[in-house]
């Protein structure tokens, strides 16, 4: 609020001065020259005091302005820097949920792993074990059918070693038999022969009988 232009009669010092010359005997024109001086420069006092307080009034209406403008700005600031914080807060609660969900599903994963590790571990000692076994057995099926096959090798042995025998005899017996049948195959051409030796030498007694006879006649 501006204030307002003080009276020119309220006392001051110069007029309380001003009154006491009077009281000492001035004279009434001197006393109102002075008085008017007085109040002349009183009131430029005041009209100067009166410009100062309307520029001061003037800055402090730019400055309620501007600290109006600085408390918008500062309210706008710090309502954006609350949604900042709760965005901030968001985001990292939303991390730390998508970081538990990691762990817990990495921590699964790696017990899965471990657990199929486990298996796979106990699956290769057992297959190592069952192929062992399963070497021992062709092993030992290898040594039976080895000493199998040399026995019936053995066996085939004696058994060409036979067959062998038996061939030889039956070599001796065919040739045996050949010999025989050729002895009587001769024996019997032996015996045809005489035969027609005989018809022959019977046919020429004939022959000689009748030719005789018919010398005869």
């Amino acid at each position: 609020v501006r204030m307002r232009s003080v009276s020119p009669r309220i006392a001051t010092p110069r007029s309380r001065a001003f009154e006491a010359q009077g009281a000492q005997g001035l004279s009434v024109e001197g006393l109102a020259a002075a008085l008017q001086r007085a109040e002349r420069v009183w009131q430029a006092s005041v009209q100067r005091l009166d410009q100062k307080v309307s520029a001061l009034e003037g800055t402090q209406g730019k400055l309620d302005r501007r600290c109006a403008e600085t408390a918008g700005t500062l309210r706008g600031l710090s309502d954006e820097l609350q949604l900042q914080v709760r965005r901030c807060d968001s985001v990292e609660a939303r991390f730390l949920d998508f970081r538990s969900q990691m762990e817990g599903e990495m921590r699964h994963r790696h017990q899965q792993m471990e657990s199929q590790k486990h298996d796979a571990v106990l699956a290769c000692r057992a297959l190592s074990a069952d192929l062992d076994e399963a070497q021992k057995r062709t092993a030992q099926s290898f040594h039976r059918f080895e000493d199998a096959l040399r026995g019936s090798l053995q066996e085939h042995d004696v058994l060409a070693q036979a067959v062998a025998c038996l061939q030889d005899r039956l070599d001796s017996f065919e040739e045996a038999s050949q010999q025989a049948s050729r002895d009587r195959s001769h024996d019997m051409e032996h015996g045809q022969f005489a035969a027609m030796a005989a018809r022959l030498a019977e046919r020429n007694g004939q022959c000689s009988g009748s030719g005789g006879t018919i010398g005869g006649a």
